[in-house]
């Protein structure tokens, strides 16, 4: 169970919520689940190309004008069973987070205090630049949440976790802040 390729599973979890481009699926993961989960573009493409050789997801040729054609992959019913399969699955083990700043404030005893509240700063304004997309895109859910379309709720439920994480690190950065010009 736990050695499934997890990413595979973006993947069709993405397709499942509607035919999509690889620039799509990178698009909408770092709109939709970019607080919690990340896929580049050179891990995108590989594993669209296996799960069309799986059988599990189908590709058209979109053509465009004035544009190379893009390539729009559909899930199959292969695929949303084996997606099933995979959601059905308990979830086994802890997720690391690797998060830099953590990293370089755990041996800042090495440099300037200064030095940190630089790098605090810095990844507080990323933070809060994070925050106000996710807002924006909350507003925008909020709009849906009315609809008959169950995967709306459950997008902003997770959507909820990025707002909450965010809102949690900026007090954390008020407060290392504080801490390290304390030091300084």
């Amino acid at each position: 169970m736990s050695k499934r390729n997890k990413s595979k599973y973006a993947m069709l979890g993405m397709l499942s919520l509607k035919p999509m481009s690889g620039y799509d699926i990178k698009k909408n993961i770092e709109r939709g689940i970019g607080s919690f989960w990340n896929e580049s573009f050179s891990q995108i493409y590989p594993i669209l190309r296996q799960l069309t050789n799986e059988g599990l997801a189908t590709v058209s040729i979109e053509e465009q004008i004035g544009k190379p054609n893009r390539n729009v992959y559909s899930i199959t019913e292969q695929g949303r069973a084996e997606l099933k399969e995979w959601l059905d699955e308990p979830i086994i083990g802890q997720y690391p987070m690797r998060i830099e700043l953590l990293l370089k404030l755990f041996f800042a005893h090495n440099v300037s205090p200064n030095v940190m509240i630089t790098h605090v700063e810095s990844f507080q304004t990323q933070m809060a630049d994070t925050l106000m997309e996710y807002k924006e895109v909350e507003a925008s859910l909020l709009k849906k949440l009315d609809s008959k379309k169950e995967s709306i709720h459950y997008q902003y439920m997770t959507l909820k976790f990025g707002i909450y994480f965010c809102d949690a690190t900026l007090k954390w950065c008020d407060q290392v802040i504080d801490d390290l010009k304390k030091l300084a």
